[in-house]
């Protein structure tokens, strides 16, 4: 029976079908098909070998004799601690009999224990050249394989298998993890990590973890001890987060059938409010460094299920308060690229609160996070001062920002560009910084994120990372975002006002050419004055799908005035845009051509509301998807999937948009949710997806709601919920 393969040499593996047929046998007679063991693990081992091990002449002459057609006999290569053969045999010991009975190969040796589960064998062995009769109990193998599984915080604990233990020759017993999963995973417990202690309590069996994880509230810190399977003697300490939001705590066993039904572990009691927590804040250097420090915070944003085509799912950099009454911290969307995750913030590199995203800039690379002040006591936090308004080429800054273990790291620097974005687009629709110039400095330190100020620690611009496609990979640079974007997105959040755009994509193009392009000498010339340096126009590059601005505006049009104002800089369009329309006139085919176009409201809010159906992660397309690829806002948007769920399984794949259910045309998520409710476990749904490129295709999918049931997520005023 083919068993296995080894792709890198070209080799098969192929399992003798002796114990298969008496397995089937069994199984045909209506029988249980008991499997015994010892607690060893024998090898085959050459009688040259043998020889070496203590194997007596006479002993291999036998052998040899009762076998002449084969080359060696069983050794025992390693025994399980705590197992049957403990004390007993011993790595090493050469088997000659077993009942008395001569044996040179796997199959007779497992005739034997099989045949004698609960009861005990007789073995012969030579160890070292001496005879030994051993009498070793006979356990029950399937006693050793896990026959249920506890989840908690979307990864899988259950009791350590003969398996586990023939692996890191252990004793078969206590927990593992077989999936870290987000709760363990963020907290560093890898997969095949062996728990030892919850929270103080030692833990043995399954019903022990699941009694000490379900007694702690959400939210609460856990201390858990854990070793791994491979290095038993290094225990490690890791801060669990209870996680009972995200991921559903239950416990599920096997059943008749092959099937695994679950039951929900008892619900989590009611959380204490988080302590006060006090530190100080310290630092040495320039005057920007010591008046910037009491305003820098270490950023962590963990994403239980990634959304709007975000890869990853553990993000760490660099936040500044910017109003320490409120608890307002501005950060780069490379960090917090959405709302759906869990973030944390540590202060002066001692005390780690957490905070929720406020909103996330539509277009820009910029969030604003809440936290709770009172949680910080004593702790000195300063808003940071703002100082908007242009840089020019050649200033003379401090770049101040963290490392990754959140201690400050600074150096001198001078702003050589300000560069216009013109990033690569990414595989995925995603974030990409459009509409802005950058600025540029020499000489830049790594950090995880921070400021570009001036000498008196006022702050110029985010300096900030802007993920890019590279080739097949996303890539990332550093540049400085001007500090006005973060002084018009607080004025939004204070007037309680969305900020609005055009839609539209904007590039630079140099006077010279627009002149070829049909520019008038008069409006050349008047727009030469309002940017005699740069000598730059607007020129629009693409527009995104759905909007006002794609019925009038067009890729290739040159903008000229807005509101009757002359206008080169991107700032200015932005400003202008903030109202429900605006007047345009642009240069298009060598015409000027007058426009009102009107503006489209961006609340910055982000996805609020998603689904996991079918084992796929499913929104409403982001914006994104209409601007980079110019799509309709239709259908629901496929934005990620577990391997092993039936979308991969029927081919329904990340980055497309389910766009009909059986032949009808949905718009939204909610119209999704609707067409599919009331459908049964195993039942068929006929999917018409939309690729990146617009082209249609259909799928069948076949629902496993046993093991991938529908579960909707929604963002309120207390946080996400799940129905």
């Amino acid at each position: 029976l083919n068993a296995g393969s080894n792709r890198r040499s070209a080799a098969s593996f192929y399992l003798p079908l002796d114990r298969v047929v008496r397995a089937l046998a069994l199984i045909q007679e209506g029988q249980e098909v008991p499997r015994g063991g010892v607690g060893a693990i024998f090898l085959r081992k050459p009688y040259d070998q043998l020889g070496r091990l203590g194997l007596t002449p006479d002993a291999e002459e036998q052998a040899r004799q009762r076998f002449p057609d084969d080359t060696g006999l069983l050794v025992v290569e390693s025994v399980f601690p705590l197992g049957p053969a403990e004390g007993l045999l011993q790595p090493g010991d050469i088997l000659l009999t077993v009942n008395g009975e001569a044996v040179n190969g796997f199959v007779p040796l497992e005739q034997a224990v099989d045949g004698a589960v609960g009861g005990t064998v007789r073995l012969s062995v030579q160890r070292g050249g001496e005879a030994l009769e051993l009498e070793l109990p006979v356990q029950d193998l399937h006693a050793l394989s896990p026959k249920e599984f506890l989840e908690f915080g979307g990864g899988l604990l259950h009791p350590l298998s003969i398996h586990q233990a023939a692996l890191g020759v252990v004793p078969v017993q206590g927990v593992i993890v077989a999936r870290a999963g987000y709760a363990m995973g963020r907290a560093g417990i890898p997969d095949d990590a062996v728990i030892d202690t919850i929270d103080g309590q030692p833990v043995q069996t399954l019903d022990h973890a699941e009694a000490l994880l379900s007694s702690q509230a959400q939210g609460a810190q856990v201390r858990v001890r854990w070793h791994s399977l491979y290095d038993p003697r290094a225990q490690q300490l890791s801060v669990v987060t209870i996680d009972r939001v995200w991921w559903p705590m239950q416990r599920c066993a096997r059943g008749e059938g092959g099937s695994w039904p679950c039951t929900h572990s008892p619900a989590a009691p009611q959380g204490t409010p988080r302590p006060v927590a006090n530190a100080t804040v310290t630092a040495e250097g320039p005057k920007a460094v010591r008046v910037l420090a009491p305003s820098m915070v270490l950023v962590d944003f963990d994403v239980p299920y990634p959304v709007e085509g975000t890869g990853g799912t553990s993000f760490q950099g660099h936040g500044l308060v910017v109003d320490a009454e409120r608890g307002l911290v501005i950060v780069d969307r490379d960090t917090v690229p959405h709302r759906v995750g869990d973030l944390e913030l540590t202060f002066a590199g001692s005390v780690r609160i957490p905070a929720r995203v406020l909103t996330v800039h539509p277009i820009h690379n910029l969030a604003v996070l809440q936290y709770q002040p009172s949680l910080l006591g004593d702790t000195p936090v300063a808003s940071a001062s703002l100082l908007p308004g242009p840089v020019e080429r050649g200033a003379a800054l401090w770049q101040v920002g963290l490392s990754g273990a959140g201690e400050p790291v600074y150096q001198e620097v001078r702003v050589t560009r300000i560069d216009p974005t013109n990033l690569n687009y990414p595989r995925v629709p995603t974030l990409r910084e459009t509409n802005v110039g950058l600025y540029r400095v020499d000489d830049y330190v790594g950090t995880v994120g921070g400021v570009l100020a001036d000498r008196k620690g006022r702050v110029v611009a985010l300096w900030a990372s802007f993920p890019y496609r590279s080739g097949k990979d996303t890539d990332r640079m550093w540049r400085g975002l001007p500090i006005q974007i973060v002084v018009d997105t607080l004025a939004a959040l204070d007037s309680g006002e969305p900020l609005r755009d055009l839609g539209v994509e904007l590039g630079r193009v140099p006077l010279a050419d627009a002149r070829d392009r049909g520019l008038g000498v008069e409006r050349a010339r008047e727009l030469e004055a309002h940017d005699p340096v740069g000598k730059q126009l607007l020129v629009v590059r693409r527009v995104a799908a759905g909007t006002p601005a794609a019925k009038v505006l067009q890729g290739g049009d040159v903008l000229l005035a807005i509101n009757g104002q002359p206008v080169t800089f991107f700032d200015e369009v932005e400003h202008a845009a903030q109202a429900l329309s605006v007047d345009l006139r642009v240069l298009r085919d060598g015409q000027e051509v007058d426009l009102t176009v009107e503006t489209i409201a961006l609340d910055g809010m982000g996805v609020t509301r998603f689904a996991v159906w079918g084992g796929g992660v499913l929104h409403d397309p982001h914006y994104e998807v209409a601007y980079q690829r110019g799509l309709e806002p239709e259908g629901v948007y496929v934005t990620w999937y577990f391997g092993g769920s039936p979308n991969p399984r029927y081919d329904v794949y990340a980055s497309t948009r389910i766009v009909a259910v059986d032949g009808q045309r949905i718009e939204d998520l909610e119209a999704f949710l609707r067409a599919v409710e009331g459908r049964e476990d195993g039942s068929v749904v006929r999917l018409t997806l939309s690729d990146l490129d617009g082209q249609e295709s259909v799928r069948t999918l076949e629902l496993d709601l046993a093991y991938w049931p529908t579960r909707v997520f929604t963002s309120g005023e207390e946080g996400w919920t799940v129905e």
